[in-house]
């Protein structure tokens, strides 16, 4: 889930509790997804358009 008002990211998994991550913070899924990184800053970058 994307809170675009507090700029942070919240994940999900089952059996799992809910990570929170901020604008410093890096989003991986290495058991979903293998090498992928995408820093949560970024998700946030044209917010103001």
């Amino acid at each position: 889930m994307v809170d675009t008002d507090e700029k942070q990211v919240e994940i999900h998994q089952m059996g799992q509790n809910p990570r929170v991550l901020g604008v410093d913070d890096v989003l991986d899924a290495p058991d979903l997804l293998p090498n992928f990184r995408l820093a949560v800053k970024a998700i946030f970058e044209d917010e103001n358009l």
